[in-house]
């Protein structure tokens, strides 16, 4: 069981994605907000989901508060991200400002298994004004409850 908070790049989960539309991104273009100076970038066309098995260890089980950081920006779409088949949380990619880091504001808690935890980044559409479907995720940090 994880005890103390864990702060995660997206980035090192990219492998895990198996997509050739998955890709880590450097943001050093867009400002120096995101954590390490790179993102887990989604390119799609349209609606997609896209799919992750994680590594996590039967040790690891349990009931957790999850933060997540995303990217936004002109060209990014509305998503929703779920865990092992339940939806964590729901945000509106679109900034009209430039692409920019923030934070998903409500999210419900996740349940770990021993093993087999399947995280999807679901693209679910895009805000009217919004030029495409992208998606970012920046990093996210699991809190025991």
């Amino acid at each position: 069981r994880i005890c103390r908070a864990v702060a995660v790049e997206a980035e090192d989960i990219v492998q895990a994605f198996r997509s050739p539309d998955v890709a880590v991104q450097p943001t050093t273009e867009f400002g120096n907000f995101w954590s390490s100076g790179a993102h887990l970038t989604f390119r799609a066309q349209g609606p997609a989901t896209f799919q992750a098995t994680l590594p996590t260890y039967p040790s690891d089980a349990g009931n957790y508060n999850v933060d997540w950081w995303y990217t936004a920006g002109p060209d990014y779409g509305r998503c929703e991200l779920w865990f092992n088949g339940e939806k964590a949380c729901e945000w509106d990619g679109f900034n009209e400002g430039g692409t920019a880091r923030k934070k998903v504001e409500k999210v419900t808690p996740i349940t770990v298994k021993p093993t087999g935890n399947v995280l999807e980044l679901r693209i679910v559409g895009k805000n009217s004004a919004s030029t495409g479907f992208n998606a970012g995720l920046d990093c996210y940090r699991v809190l025991p409850r």
